[in-house]
């Protein structure tokens, strides 16, 4: 793990609690180049302290993902500093535990911006990048709402239905070509594209955290799977 991270950029989004902070610790321990992103900047500054002493390098962007301009300043200062993007971890998002008809539409709504637009916006930003350096990954954090709706979070299962949908919409597109490397058109020939379907949902996966994954691989080839990760 620590040889296959060393030196890579990864841009960790809801770094500033919760799995994302763990998952940044992690990463600064395999000594990878670490970008912590979220709205509190404070609780970002002591989780890259702790985390500076064996990553290669940190950089803390504060960023609401739910706000277009802020994603697009999140990639322009990591590019800047790194020169690529190897890995998108979109870990930010939050949920209400409350039936649907007792919330409020401005509840919905940023539910909505927070796990599903955010996460389009990033991916959105980087992909470019991925494509021109013919490598990266784009991993989403869903649920295991995703595949079984639990009242009383409807809302928050249905923004996670949707993230699936998109990255295995995203999956697909990449796979059928329909993303087209426009600067390397003698390439597209030579491209041998796969995907892994995701695995089965079982009794088991209630209780695990579901990262779809989608791959972007060199040589002029891109690939994708889903994987499922326990937490």
């Amino acid at each position: 793990m620590e040889k296959s991270l060393k030196n890579k950029v990864i841009i960790i989004t809801g770094a500033s609690s919760g799995i994302g902070e763990a998952v940044a610790y992690e990463l600064a321990q395999a000594h990878a180049n670490i970008v912590l992103a979220a709205r509190r900047v404070s609780r970002l500054r002591k989780a890259a302290r702790r985390a500076a002493p064996t990553a290669a390098g940190v950089l803390v962007v504060d960023t609401d993902i739910s706000k277009y301009g802020e994603v697009k300043r999140l990639v322009r200062r990591t590019y800047k500093r790194f020169g690529r993007i190897d890995v998108l971890l979109n870990i930010a998002g939050w949920g209400s535990y409350s039936w649907f008809d007792k919330q409020t539409a401005m509840d919905i709504k940023e539910q909505y911006e927070a796990n599903v637009l955010g996460h389009v916006y990033t991916i959105h930003e980087v992909l470019p990048i991925m494509l021109e350096q013919r490598s990266g990954h784009i991993i989403n954090m869903v649920s295991y709402a995703s595949r079984v709706a639990v009242p009383p979070m409807t809302v928050y299962a249905s923004t996670k239905y949707a993230l699936e949908g998109l990255t295995d919409a995203l999956r697909r597109e990449l796979c059928a070509g329909g993303l087209e490397d426009r600067q390397r058109p003698a390439a597209r020939k030579h491209r041998q594209i796969r995907a892994a379907p995701a695995p089965p949902l079982g009794p088991d996966s209630l209780g695990l955290t579901k990262a779809n994954q989608v791959t972007i691989r060199s040589h002029g080839r891109r690939s994708t799977s889903n994987r499922t990760a326990t937490r």
